[in-house]
């Protein structure tokens, strides 16, 4: 069995022979190291009886939360790459297939720069991502296509505009022509609102752009092309998905001054119990019994999943292997004839291996052959995958 590489929850993942681990990024690892020094150099500042005294204490955390993979690609045989967001920053670099603790080599180390997806172009030695230059990840702001050649390690973006250029993937027939998914963004003054997402083909030797999947009713995204000329993607109902919405800009602001002073307690009472070992708070109901269970929600290619309430319609319909995506997100095939097949509903995530097509459905991966579905791995929220 050839071996699986996958990102979920923000972990490199590899599964070889039905076993899964973890795999050790070195970009993320030096990094991490980094800060930690710094901090412990920086700690008789803010820490201690010492800081309370001089009036420097701080209550600081650590943010690791955004510190982690974003994308893998498969570069030759021998090696493949991934991009590491650095907190404000992003790494790019390459490591060796057949050993998870070999040096890597780096490719892109920059700041003020998010590196979303990305794909490798073997011909032309280049890596083409879906990146912004920008400090931060946010999913409303705008992404564009850039190309960043290995024999100058110098970025180029060929897109631009009031948009979200994402999932490239270079057509295996013809390597000067990129596949990608992209929409427009509207902003108003309360809120950003995404077009539907329509799949674009870009020739880089030419700069002909044309659209090959657009539908007013449908978002159509992470676009791949085989050797056979059919073309992958993945179709879901079309919804005006924006960051806010009026009823919930309302009790926002009705909301806000009590948000403000629990914020402010809250604080307190952290960096008390953080210097004094006790907590401003007296003792009342146990707020792990009292607070009802939400519902688990993941925030996926632009839209609001509920996971929960996918999984039990999904286990309700029959489904061999459920998982937490909505039926109507469907992988489709696009073939030269212009006919559209269905290849499987409630997916997430997807990639080509050889003849066969392996998925996520949020809950676990899954291969199909001629049709026919086998377990790989119970996996959640896998959001890349790459075959070698």
């Amino acid at each position: 069995m050839a071996t699986l590489y996958y990102i979920s929850t923000k972990n490199l993942l590899k599964l070889d022979n039905g076993k899964e681990s973890t795999i050790s990024c070195q970009a993320i690892n030096q990094y991490t190291k980094n800060i930690k020094q710094i901090k412990d150099r920086r700690a008789w500042k803010t820490e201690g009886a010492g800081a309370m005294f001089m009036g420097t204490a701080q209550a600081e955390q650590d943010d690791f939360d955004a510190i982690y993979p974003t994308a893998i690609a498969f570069m030759d045989d021998n090696t493949y790459v991934y991009s590491a967001r650095l907190q404000e920053g992003t790494a790019i670099q390459s490591k060796p297939i057949g050993s998870d603790t070999a040096s890597e080599e780096l490719i892109l180390r920059k700041s003020d720069f998010q590196v979303f997806d990305l794909c490798y172009d073997s011909t032309n030695k280049r890596i083409i991502a879906s990146a912004s230059d920008t400090s931060y990840a946010s999913p409303y702001g705008e992404r564009h296509l850039c190309v960043l050649s290995l024999d100058s390690a110098r970025t180029q973006f060929v897109t631009e505009g009031e948009c979200q250029d994402k999932n490239p993937s270079v057509d295996p027939n013809n390597s000067t022509v990129i596949y990608y998914d992209s929409c427009g963004l509207a902003y108003t003054q309360d809120n950003v609102v995404f077009s539907p997402r329509q799949v674009n083909r870009l020739d880089l030797a030419t700069g002909e752009l044309e659209t090959v999947l657009a539908d007013d009713k449908f978002d159509y995204f992470a676009p791949i092309m085989d050797t056979q000329g059919n073309l992958y993607a993945i179709r879901r109902p079309y919804r005006e998905h924006d960051s806010t919405d009026p009823v919930g800009t309302a009790k926002d602001l009705l909301t806000a001054p009590f948000k403000i002073l629990k914020a402010i307690v809250g604080w307190l009472d952290f960096f008390t119990k953080r210097y004094s070992g006790e907590s401003l708070k007296t003792s009342g109901a146990n707020p792990a019994r009292t607070k009802p269970k939400s519902e688990e929600e993941l925030f996926i290619e632009g839209n609001l999943v509920k996971a929960d309430k996918n999984l039990l319609k999904n286990q309700a319909d029959g489904e061999k292997f459920a998982g937490f995506i909505s039926k109507s997100w469907e992988l489709i095939n696009c073939l030269p004839t212009g006919e559209i097949q269905i290849i499987k509903k409630g997916v997430m995530a997807y990639c080509l291996a050889d003849d066969d097509v392996v998925i996520s459905n949020g809950k676990s991966i899954v291969k199909i052959t001629n049709g026919q579905e086998e377990l790989i791995a119970h996996a959640p929220k896998v959001a890349k995958l790459m075959w070698v």
